[in-house]
């Protein structure tokens, strides 16, 4: 029994340094972030307002809300076109607005593109590649994953 609880603290050492790491990375990450400069909105029957473009070396999201204005023209995607800072296309991304009937919707997308300087949204309704479509509107479920590997340890450990 006395093995047992060892074992136990151990375990219970491990799981709090894992939350430990885990809290202290993504405050290291945050801190990391630069805002990103804005070329401009150019929509089509939707009015954008971004609230928060952030930048890395390496990474970065938007931010913002969406909403259809009085035009006749909607379209179904929602192009953000990304530059260095020398203006050249570094990369592109499209994110899904054919739900947005008449209400106000959030949006993120993250994206992975080297040394952003600015960007530049616009609507469409082709995009070059459907593998390329990201609806980024469903935030990943990090921490449910983690909690159904702690919980499958301990099922298998106890």
């Amino acid at each position: 029994m006395d093995r047992m609880k060892t074992f136990l603290k151990y375990l219970i050492i491990f799981i709090a340094f894992y939350f430990l790491t885990d809290v202290l990375i993504s405050i290291a990450l945050a801190n990391n972030y630069k805002p990103m400069q804005s070329e401009g909105i150019n929509a089509n029957g939707y009015d954008i307002t971004v609230e928060d473009a952030k930048v890395t070396s390496v990474s970065g999201y938007i931010s913002g809300k969406i909403k259809p204005n009085e035009n006749s023209e909607k379209d179904k995607y929602m192009q953000i076109d990304f530059f260095s800072k020398y203006g050249n296309t570094l990369g592109r991304k499209y994110v899904d607005i054919s739900s947005v009937k008449d209400e106000e919707k959030s949006f993120k997308t993250n994206f992975e593109y080297d040394d952003i300087g600015s960007y530049q949204i616009s609507t469409t309704n082709e995009v070059e590649s459907l593998s390329k479509v990201q609806t980024d509107m469903v935030s990943k479920g990090y921490f449910a994953i983690n909690l159904i590997g702690i919980l499958i340890v301990l099922y298998y450990v106890l």
